[in-house]
C-alpha cells in the first residue's frame, strides 16, 4: 500500500490566536512528516537501517575455521541477528568461488567472533565484505 502525500500544516488553516504557535510547530513538523511519507513509500536507504558493512581479510583451513582470529565489537544498537557476506575478493589468485560464503559466529559481551566460514577454498587469503544485521 502506498502512502499518499499528507497535507502540510499551514498556519492559515487555524484561527488568528493560534497562528503563531502553529507556524513555529509546522516549521519542525512539515519536513519530518514528508520524510516519514518518503520512507514508507520505499525510499529508505541503507543508513537508516540497523546494519553495518565491515570489511575483513581472512583465510580458512580445510574445515572452514579461520586461521586468523579476529574480534569485532558490535557496532549496532541491538543484538546481531545475522551476518551476510556480500562480496569475497580473492587476494592470492584468480580462483573463483562456486558458492556464497556463509559465516557462523558467536556473540558474547558485545563481541562478535567468526567461528567458521564455509564456501571459501582453504589457505587462500580473501577480503570479505559482510553486513552485520540487527
Amino acid at each position: 500500500m502506498k502512502v499518499t502525500n499528507i497535507k502540510r500544516i499551514n498556519k492559515d488553516d487555524f484561527d488568528k490566536d493560534s497562528r503563531e504557535l502553529v507556524d513555529r510547530l509546522s516549521f519542525a513538523l512539515n519536513p519530518f512528516l514528508e520524510q516519514v511519507v518518503n520512507v514508507l513509500n520505499k525510499n529508505i536507504d541503507f543508513d537508516n537501517l540497523n546494519q553495518e558493512i565491515i570489511n575483513l581479510e581472512t583465510q580458512v583451513n580445510s574445515s572452514g575455521i579461520p586461521t586468523i582470529n579476529f574480534e569485532i565489537k558490535n557496532p549496532l544498537k541491538t543484538r546481531i541477528k545475522g551476518i551476510y557476506c556480500i562480496n569475497a575478493e580473492n587476494l592470492i589468485d584468480n580462483t573463483l568461488l562456486t558458492g556464497a560464503p556463509f559465516l557462523t559466529f558467536t556473540l558474547e559481551s558485545g563481541v562478535i567472533r567468526i567461528t567458521q566460514i564455509t564456501g571459501l577454498p582453504s589457505n587462500k587469503m580473501f577480503r570479505l565484505s559482510i553486513i552485520l544485521i540487527g
